[in-house]
């Protein structure tokens, strides 16, 4: 869907009649990082947005790429974000393995590994 159609109802309409978003789009998905950049800056700083991210997808732990321009209180909602998609990472393993409750200690990468903490 194009952000026209995402964010403005009656283009949705138009474009979607069927979709269940409506033109309230509250997530953007980028094909890359330049582009999420771009789509995100220009949200904040010409549509006024609050802004957490950009959150980089594929790897083995949640990552954020903060910009040196963000407030605290886009690191603050970012923060947030990583740590319940953590939290919510580890229910899910401790979930579906089976005869344990333990869930795995974080890594990143392939060999460095993280100690486990109280989050």
């Amino acid at each position: 869907m194009q952000l026209d159609a995402a964010v403005n109802p009656d283009i949705s309409t138009k474009k979607f009649p069927t979709s269940q978003i409506k033109g309230q789009a509250n997530i953007f998905i980028t094909p890359d990082l330049n582009s999420g950049n771009i789509l995100y800056k220009s949200l904040e700083q010409f549509g006024g947005f609050t802004i957490a991210g950009p959150l980089i997808q594929g790897f083995e732990m949640p990552l954020a790429d903060l910009s040196r321009g963000s407030t605290l209180n886009d690191a603050i909602l970012t923060i947030n974000i990583i740590i319940n998609q953590i939290l919510l990472s580890r229910d899910h393993t401790r979930l579906t393995r089976s005869g344990t409750s333990e869930a795995p200690p974080i890594t990143m990468g392939r060999s460095e590994r993280v100690p486990k903490s109280n989050i």
